[in-house]
Order: structure tokens, then C-alpha cells, then sequence
């Protein structure tokens, strides 16, 4: 560790107060019967207590389902049997009065001055979120939140949280330059330690769309002796982007007044991947990635709503593939299936970049046209599909001649209900499909392009 003035040992003790008196974090040390010696103060929160050192000589059988208490102790006991760390564990914990929830923890034995094991100690990271979210998304998202690293006792357990922790650690002081940037943050500035320390963020080259919200919340913590949370999407200049989340807390000297900033950062770009891909997953069809009822709903709404401001057309197409049922009947739903993707793919590319195409249905697909100045807007995406769907697919060797049922609504009334306008077109849809298919209709029965 570098630091910039004090001894190592005043630093130690100044940064291992500080954590533990983080009503966030989750640190704590426990004897050789497994019974909490320290705890942070977001360690006595978890466990019901508003002191941290009211749950000193208590063990997780007083606060956990019997199960859970009972793995900690045995992963414990052989953690200073053998030395071996458990590293980033996920751990499910069952309480017996409150939702289950998830942590990443971090365990190591605790050696005294000699070397002798008196113990274990341990940090915890609350991943109820991340676990969620890959839960309810399907997805094997890798772990999000890691575990702080692993304290040894006192000045050398603080060092070692310090030095390995996988999130990022930094000190700032009152002029915002570095006085200590643990491996991972160096990792993400892609520097040396002496190169990043006694510098600025400015000097390290962050831009101003980074800078004016990340400085300002450090000096909103120097000015105001208080903690804080910032959350920031960093872009690089090699290219993409990441998103972190970031606690802020003050440091203060002997005498009380703030000498610096300490800033813990986890990297969020996976959970906003992951929520990303769980919200588009909500609003698309899973199969052919088109906007599904529910998006093609609200685009549809807001289409109206936008007749207020800005007078003008909406129209909506419903397209229905004639005889689609004979094609999996025959040929099976894999072709079936690629047959619907080629669809649309050819309806997209049909359409203009203002319309949204979704799939509502088996073999069903809608087209929202907007804006539209006059019937001709559509005419020309018509033809376009027309033209497009008269092409045979050709699926695997297989070659399938198809042909579609087309409807069509439009209205220029921003009071318009968008449920009635797609009705509008699926019933002008199922008239062109009892004239034999292979053609559209519109509200004013019109045969051909030129019906509005």
C-alpha cells in the first residue's frame, strides 16, 4: 500500500473503523466456536441490531434456519483446519422471520501476530438482486456482486480487504488525488500504481460527461461530512461501456474533520445486461425478436396521443398468412418456424423506419404505420409487402409458394381507442381471407393500394 502521509498503521486503523462502522457492508470476525467477535455495523442490521456490538459472542444459530447455520459452521471449522480460503461463495440464507435472501461471502482463517489460527473472518455482499434478475430473465448470468476481500487481524486484516478485494477501493484527498488504488481499480484505470497515485481523474483522462457528476458527489461528501451513492455509465475510448455503482463515505482525521473521500465501486454492466435483456424479452416476440402485443399496444397508443401535437395519420395493417396450418402439418414446426422468422425479416424490410412491425399471434403480424400524411404512405408500404410476400420461401431444399391476408384502418382522430383501430383491421383482415386470401381489404372496402 502507498500512502501519502500518517503512518501505515494510523491509515490501517482509520480505514478498518471506518468499515466498520459502514452501515452497508458486511464484516465481521468470529472466535474458534464460530462466535461473532466483531461485526460491521450493516452486520448487526442484518442481524436485527442497531449496535454492532450487541451481537458479540452470539453465533448464526441464534439468527439463521438451522441448515444454513449449520453449513456456515462446517465450512468454517474446515477453513481452520486447513488454511483454504472459501472465495466469492454464494450462499442462500434462510431466516426463520423475513424473505430468503442471497450473498456473495469471502472466508479466511485469522491468524494472531505468530500465525496461530484463533478463528475465521469473512465479507459479505447482499446479490438478493442479481439473483433475481437471473432468476426471473432465464439467464446464467455470472456473478455480479463479488465479496470484499478478506481482513485479516486489525492493521494486516484491512490490508488484505484492501489489496484483494474484487470491487474497486479508492482514497481521495481533500484536492481529489489518489492516495491509495487497490489492484482492481488500477485494473480498470489500466495503470501502474505510480502513475495513478497522487493524480487526478482529470489528469487520468475522464471526460467531463463523467467527471461533472462524479466530482461534484465527491465534494458534496467533503463539504458535507456524509455519505452518499452515485451511480455512472462510463464510456471508453477503446470502445463500449460500463456502468458502476459506487458508496461514498467521508474520512475524518483525529480531530474529527473530514481529510478525504473513500469510494467503494462494484461493477453493474452484467446486471444492466441482464435487466436490459429481461425487459426486451417483456416487450418482443421470442422468435422472431418483432415487438410482441404488449409494445405494439403502447407504440400504438402513443401514435395517437401524438395526433394531438402533430396532426396527421395512423394506420395499422394486419397481415395473416393463408393456409400457414398446412405448411407445419407438412413439412413439421421447424420449418414452420423458419418460415414465420423469413416473414419478418421480409415485413421489416418492407416497412419504413417510423413503423413498428410486431407478431401477435401464431402465424399473425401487425404493422403500425406512423406518421402517415395521406393513404399513398401506405400504399407504398402495401405494395412493399405484397411484393415481398409474393417471393416463395425457400426453407431447407423445401420450396413454399405463400401468399397473405391483408387489413387495413387508419384514422386521423387523436380520440381514436387503439384496441378498436387493430379490431378495425382484424376484421377487414378476415374479409379479404373469405374472398379467398392472397389480397386486403381496408374500412372502406377498397380492393387494391388507394383505399384511404
Amino acid at each position: 500500500m502507498v500512502e501519502s502521509d500518517g503512518t501505515s498503521d494510523e491509515v490501517d486503523r482509520l480505514c478498518f473503523r471506518n468499515l466498520l462502522d459502514d452501515p452497508h457492508d458486511i464484516l465481521y470476525f468470529k472466535d474458534t466456536n464460530s462466535r461473532y467477535l466483531r461485526v460491521s455495523r450493516g452486520m448487526a442490521a442484518a442481524l436485527g441490531a442497531s449496535d454492532r456490538v450487541a451481537r458479540q459472542g452470539e453465533s448464526d444459530a441464534d439468527h439463521y434456519d438451522s441448515v444454513h447455520a449449520g453449513r456456515t459452521l462446517a465450512d468454517e471449522q474446515q477453513i481452520m483446519v486447513t488454511g483454504e480460503p472459501m472465495v466469492d461463495v454464494e450462499e442462500h440464507q434462510i431466516w426463520p422471520d423475513r424473505p430468503d435472501t442471497w450473498v456473495s461471502s469471502t472466508k479466511m482463517a485469522l491468524l494472531d501476530a505468530s500465525g496461530q489460527v484463533i478463528g475465521t473472518f469473512g465479507v459479505s455482499r447482499d446479490i438478493s438482486r442479481r439473483v433475481r434478475a437471473e432468476h426471473e430473465a432465464a439467464l446464467s448470468a455470472t456473478a455480479l456482486v463479488a465479496a470484499n476481500a478478506e481482513l485479516r487481524r486489525v492493521e494486516a486484516e484491512l490490508r488484505t480487504v484492501l489489496d484483494f478485494s474484487p470491487d474497486s477501493i479508492v482514497r481521495y484527498d481533500l484536492n481529489l488525488r489518489y492516495l491509495y488504488v487497490n489492484p482492481t481499480a488500477l485494473k480498470i484505470l489500466n495503470l501502474p500504481a505510480h502513475e495513478a497515485l497522487g493524480r487526478t481523474d482529470s489528469d487520468l483522462g475522464f471526460g467531463e460527461g463523467v467527471l461533472d457528476g462524479w466530482e461534484v458527489a465527491l465534494r458534496k461528501v467533503i463539504a458535507t461530512g456524509a455519505s452518499s451513492e452515485i451511480e455512472l455509465m462510463v464510456p471508453w475510448t477503446s470502445g463500449g461501456q460500463q456502468w458502476f455503482h459506487s458508496r461514498l463515505a467521508p474520512e475524518f482525521d483525529v480531530d474529527g474533520g473530514v481529510c478525504g473521500v473513500l469510494a467503494a465501486t462494484r461493477d453493474l454492466t452484467e446486471l444492466k445486461q441482464a435487466e436490459s435483456a429481461l425487459a426486451h424479452q417483456a416487450s418482443h416476440d421470442p422468435l422472431t425478436g418483432l415487438a410482441n402485443r404488449t409494445l405494439l399496444s403502447d407504440r400504438m397508443t402513443q401514435a395517437l396521443l401524438q395526433l394531438r401535437r402533430r396532426p396527421g395519420g395512423v394506420a395499422v395493417l394486419f397481415v395473416d398468412l393463408d393456409r400457414f396450418k398446412s405448411v407445419n402439418d407438412n413439412h413439421g414446426h421447424e420449418v414452420g418456424d423458419a418460415v414465420l422468422i423469413e416473414i419478418a425479416v421480409r415485413l421489416t424490410s418492407s416497412a419504413r423506419l417510423s413503423d413498428t412491425v410486431a407478431r401477435i399471434g401464431g402465424d399473425e403480424f401487425v404493422l403500425l404505420c406512423h406518421p402517415i400524411g395521406s393513404g399513398s404512405d401506405v400504399d407504398v408500404v402495401i405494395r412493399r409487402v405484397m411484393k415481398a410476400l409474393s417471393v416463395p420461401v425457400v426453407v431447407g431444399g423445401v420450396r413454399l409458394d405463400l401468399s397473405a391476408s391483408i387489413g387495413a384502418a387508419m384514422t386521423s382522430d387523436p380520440a381514436a381507442d387503439a384496441t378498436r383501430l387493430l379490431s378495425a383491421a382484424d376484421a377487414q383482415m378476415c374479409v379479404a381471407k373469405q374472398d379467398g386470401g392472397g389480397g386486403f381489404r381496408s374500412e372502406a372496402g377498397d380492393a387494391a393500394p388507394g383505399f384511404l
